[in-house]
C-alpha cells in the first residue's frame, strides 16, 4: 500500500521499513518541489480558490463560539497502565512552555510514561530527554530558506531515527506547523501517530495544508472556537481545547508595588516590537517614530521598551544607538506582566503579546510593518480572514485597531489611534469592554489538561 493511503495510526509492515536517510531524502525532494511551485500555486489560489476560501472562512467566524469541555479535574494519582513513550516538539520559547504544562498534565494522569522531546528547559524541568534544543526553528519548513535546509534536514532524520530506536505511542507536536507538518508526514510513513497542538493558521493563509493535515494528523487541538467548523469541513480530525495562554497566566505573579510605581507620573506607553530577530528590526524604528508623534500631542507621556529576552534587547539597544538614541524611551527587560498592568496604552506587533495585554487590561493599537508595497499585496492574496489580529476575530469585528504599515501615512494612522485611546475615554472604555467580553476565550486554563487527556487517549488505544 503506498504510504499516503495508510491510516495515520497503522504500523509498516515488519521488513517494509526504509533506511531512516531515505525517508528523509525521499521527503526533502517532496518539500523541495512543492516549494519551488508555490508561485504557481498562489497564482491558482488566487484566480481560482480564493474566493470559495474566504466564503469558507467566514462562515466559520460566522458559526456560534462554541466553549471548550470543562478542564479534566487532576487526578489525587497518576493511574497504572502498560509504559508508554511519548515523543514531544516544540520549537519556540512559547511552545516549550505550553509542552511543559502538558507533560506535567500527562504525568499527573498516567504512571510510568517516558518523554523523548526537541525542546527547551520547560520541557526538560517537566522531566523529558532533551534529544535536540530546536527554541529558534520556530516557523521554518524543512526547507525554509537556504541556510536552515541542513539544519531541518539533519533534525528530520535525528526525528526518525528516534521514531525507529524509541516506538513511541504518539508524536505530539507543539506549535510551529511548517516544520512540524514535516514531521507529521515522516511519523505517519512510520505508522506513530501524529497529534498537532495549536493548529496550523491555514484559514489565515496557505489553506492549502489542509490535504496534508487530514492525511498526516491523527487528530488536531485548536485553541480558538473557529477553527472548529473550518477544518471539520476539510474532514480534519480536530478538537477544541481552549488557549494554553490561560495556563501559563496562572503561575504568573504580579508584583503591585512594582505596578503602582509604573502607574505614578503621565500616561504609561509600552511598546511590544516582537520577540524575534526580524521582527524587531521591521518594527522598532516605526515604533519609535509614532513614540514621537504621541509625545508631540501628549507632553508628559512615558514610553517603555519591552523585551523578555537578554538577546533581544541587546538588539533593541543597538537599534536605538543606531537611531541616535530616543529621549525619554526607556528599554526595559524581564517579564512584562508588571508594565502591562500598569500601561495606559500599548503599542504591540501581532501575535500571543497581544492576548496578554487584553488579559491585563490595557487599551491597545496592532501594528506590524511589512518590507514593502509588495507585502502588502501578497498579504491581501493570502489573508483570507477580515482581520490580522487574534483579538479581533474572536471578537469578530475591529476591537482594537490593527494597521499593517508600508509608509510613513500608516505610521501616522497608528500614531493618530493611539493618541484617540490616551486622550478620548469614551473610545478607551470602548475598547476594554469589548476585550473584557472575549477574555474567556484566551486566558481561562484547563488547555494542558484537555490536551492531556487526548494524547493519553490516542496513545493508550495504540497501546492495546
Amino acid at each position: 500500500m503506498p504510504s499516503d493511503e495508510r491510516g495515520a495510526g497503522a504500523a509498516p509492515r515488519s521488513g517494509s521499513r526504509s533506511p531512516a536517510a531515505w525517508l528523509v531524502f525521499t521527503q526533502a525532494v517532496v518539500e523541495f518541489v512543492f516549494g519551488v511551485l508555490s508561485p504557481l500555486r498562489l497564482v491558482l489560489y488566487g484566480l481560482t480558490w480564493r474566493r470559495a476560501e474566504l466564503r469558507r472562512v467566514a462562515e466559520a467566524l460566522a458559526a456560534p463560539a462554541a466553549a471548550p469541555p470543562p478542564a479534566p479535574v487532576r487526578p489525587s494519582a497518576p493511574r497504572a497502565g502498560r509504559p508508554l513513550t511519548l515523543f514531544l516538539s516544540a520549537g519556540e520559547a512559547s511552545g516549550d512552555l505550553h509542552a511543559g504544562h502538558l507533560l506535567q498534565e500527562i504525568r499527573a494522569r498516567r504512571a510510568s510514561v517516558r518523554a523523548v522531546a526537541f525542546g527547551g528547559e520547560r520541557l526538560r524541568e517537566a522531566g523529558a530527554e532533551i534529544d535536540r534544543t530546536i527554541a529558534h526553528a520556530a516557523g521554518m519548513g524543512l526547507l525554509h530558506g537556504w541556510l536552515t535546509i541542513p539544519r531541518h534536514i539533519g533534525l528530520a532524520k535525528r526525528f526518525v531515527d528516534l521514531i525507529d530506536r524509541e516506538r513511541p505511542d504518539a508524536v505530539v507536536l507543539v506549535d510551529n506547523p511548517g516544520f512540524h507538518l514535516v514531521l507529521a508526514t515522516l511519523a505517519r510513513r512510520r505508522g506513530v501517530p501524529a497529534i498537532q497542538y495549536v493548529c496550523p493558521q491555514s484559514w489565515a493563509w496557505a489553506p492549502w495544508r489542509w490535504r496534508r493535515m487530514r492525511r498526516d494528523l491523527a487528530a488536531a487541538l485548536a485553541i480558538v472556537p473557529f477553527e472548529v467548523p473550518y477544518f471539520e469541513h476539510y474532514g480534519i480530525q480536530v478538537r477544541y481545547v481552549g488557549h494554553p495562554l490561560g495556563d501559563d497566566l496562572t503561575l504568573r505573579s504580579i508584583d503591585r508595588a512594582e505596578v503602582e510605581r509604573r502607574r505614578a507620573g503621565g500616561p504609561l506607553v509600552v511598546l511590544m516590537p516582537g520577540s524575534r530577530g526580524a521582527e524587531v528590526r521591521r518594527n522598532l524604528g516605526p515604533m519609535a517614530r509614532i513614540a514621537d508623534a504621541i509625545r508631540a500631542e501628549v507632553k508628559d507621556a512615558r514610553f517603555v521598551l519591552a523585551q523578555r529576552d537578554r538577546r533581544r534587547a541587546d538588539q533593541a539597544q543597538a537599534l536605538l544607538q543606531e537611531m541616535g538614541n530616543p529621549p525619554a524611551l526607556e528599554l526595559f527587560c524581564g517579564e512584562t506582566d508588571a508594565l502591562l498592568a500598569a500601561a495606559s496604552l500599548v503599542l504591540a506587533k501581532s501575535g500571543t503579546g497581544t492576548l496578554e495585554v487584553a488579559h491585563y487590561g490595557a487599551p491597545l493599537v496592532v501594528f506590524y510593518r511589512l518590507g514593502r508595497r509588495f507585502d502588502r499585496w501578497i498579504s491581501r492574496v493570502l489573508l483570507a480572514v477580515p482581520h490580522f489580529s487574534m483579538l479581533n476575530l474572536l471578537a469578530r469585528r475591529e476591537a482594537v485597531p490593527e494597521i499593517l504599515a508600508v509608509d510613513e501615512a500608516d505610521e501616522a494612522r497608528a500614531a493618530r489611534e493611539c493618541i484617540r485611546l490616551l486622550t478620548d475615554p469614551q473610545a478607551r472604555e470602548s475598547q476594554l469592554s469589548t476585550l473584557k467580553q472575549i477574555r474567556p476565550l484566551f486566558d481561562a486554563p484547563g488547555a494542558a489538561a484537555r490536551v492531556a487527556e487526548e494524547v493519553l487517549s490516542i496513545a493508550e488505544r495504540r497501546k492495546k
